[in-house]
């Protein structure tokens, strides 16, 4: 528990570095702010600096953003194995001194809140702490204002964490005759309890399956694998097949379960389009929850089969993860499969 403890303490000494004086923070252009293997979308009002013990801090006069990294090198095969939720709640139960919110799981996010008084200038001060899980370590983001002013900065704070983005090593990912490149840590999840979770009917007769399905090391994206063989597509060549997958989503319009569907963009290396919907399931989770999702959706021809990819998060995440699944989607190449 050696990390963890130090993550309390860093958490009881956050406050005394903010200085709240001017509205800078949310009166300013945004501006997107990269350190080592993180990324955050904030504004103009912002400087980064060093703070030590610290992965990367960034200062407004009113507010001050703190990035803890908390590397599995670190932590035992328990605690690496831990959900972001079951860390937050342990990050929480070491701080329950000050009086912590209790956990929230909502809106793409795992945080919670605490008031803590400055004794050196008597000021009480309030963080907003989201965790955050990757392929190779847990990260906590923190945002500390003055407790008079942070009801002003909780939308601010809500739309700053969600920008928080993750940059992890490539690796090359195989499915049937498709090979890949994708971030380290994505994981294919069960078929069966996944058609089952989405009420998902498999429509293999018709010459559509699901071959695959990849879900991100922190369940915030996930990837559906599609094939229509050759010899049971009614579609006699590529343009058909792509131009028939864009109609089909088109028509989901009709059935009031499509938000937004663009053009088909159609180039030497990628034919693809994006969709937005909204959907009583969560087709990450599996989870009965409402969730506004975005995909991008490229289409392949392969050596015995077309294929369609839906690369899918949140619609809030998808402004972080589009350049991701482009590249991802570029990356597609054909092998001759493996023979069992």
């Amino acid at each position: 528990m050696k990390r963890l403890i130090i993550c309390l303490l860093l958490l009881t000494t956050v406050f005394s570095a903010v200085s709240c004086n001017k509205r800078t923070a949310m009166n300013s252009p945004e501006k997107k702010f990269e350190s080592k293997d993180i990324s955050i979308t904030l504004t103009t009002g912002f400087r980064e600096s060093r703070t030590a013990g610290y992965e990367a801090c960034f200062e407004a006069s009113d507010m001050t953003v703190y990035v803890i990294k908390e590397d599995y090198a670190n932590l035992t095969e328990d605690q690496i194995n831990l959900s972001v939720l079951d860390y937050a709640n342990l990050v929480r139960a070491n701080n329950i001194s000050k009086n912590p919110s209790k956990v929230s799981d909502k809106n793409n996010l795992v945080y919670f809140e605490y008031s803590y008084q400055n004794e050196i200038d008597g000021i009480t001060y309030k963080t907003f702490s989201s965790m955050y899980k990757t392929a190779n370590a847990f990260w906590t983001v923190q945002f500390c204002c003055e407790d008079a002013i942070y009801a002003d900065y909780t939308t601010y704070i809500q739309t700053w964490a969600q920008s928080v983005f993750f940059t992890l090593k490539d690796m090359d990912y195989t499915v049937d005759e498709l090979q890949i490149t994708l971030a380290e840590g994505f994981n294919a999840t069960d078929l069966s309890e996944f058609n089952t979770a989405n009420r998902i009917i498999n429509r293999e007769e018709q010459g559509e399956q699901y071959v695959a399905i990849y879900r991100s090391f922190n369940n915030d994206a996930i990837i559906n694998f599609k094939r229509e063989d050759y010899s049971l597509s009614p579609c006699p060549d590529f343009a058909t097949y792509y131009t028939e997958v864009h109609q089909k989503y088109s028509d989901l319009y009709d059935i009031n379960k499509l938000e937004n569907c663009s053009d088909l963009t159609v180039d030497n290396n990628l034919v693809f389009f994006e969709i937005e919907r909204k959907t009583p399931i969560n087709p990450i989770t599996g989870k009965s929850t409402e969730t506004r999702m975005s995909y991008f959706v490229a289409c392949y021809t392969g050596n015995n089969a077309f294929w369609t990819l839906e690369f899918a998060c949140a619609t809030a995440n998808y402004k972080n993860y589009k350049d991701s699944f482009m590249g991802w989607a570029k990356s597609i190449q054909f092998v001759q499969p493996q023979v069992q």
